[in-house]
């Protein structure tokens, strides 16, 4: 498991209902790795990726992220576009697209 070889964690989270969600698990998963495994593995902070500021219920789960992590929730913004998804299909880096 990469996250007991690991120093830092950096948590990518979408600005919908099951990412919300599944975060609460993901920061879960990764306290438990910190007591069993690797004590020195730090959350460096959680990432918004693919938002798109047009959504109305992407700006409200923005504000409940905002609210429910605070200092863990990077200010940085990475905005859904489509190349980043061409990326995605094409399987390469988005600096490579």
């Amino acid at each position: 498991m990469a996250l007991v070889a690991a120093d830092y964690v950096i948590v990518p989270i979408q600005c919908q209902d099951w990412a919300v969600k599944g975060c609460q698990q993901i920061l879960s998963y990764i306290q438990r790795v910190q007591q069993r495994a690797n004590p020195k593995l730090k959350l460096l902070g959680i990432v918004i990726n693919r938002f798109n500021t047009r959504r109305r219920m992407e700006r409200v789960y923005h504000r409940i992220l905002q609210q429910t992590f605070n200092s863990r929730l990077f200010q940085t913004v990475i905005r859904d576009n489509v190349p980043y998804v061409e990326a995605v299909t094409a399987k390469l880096p988005i600096t490579l697209y």
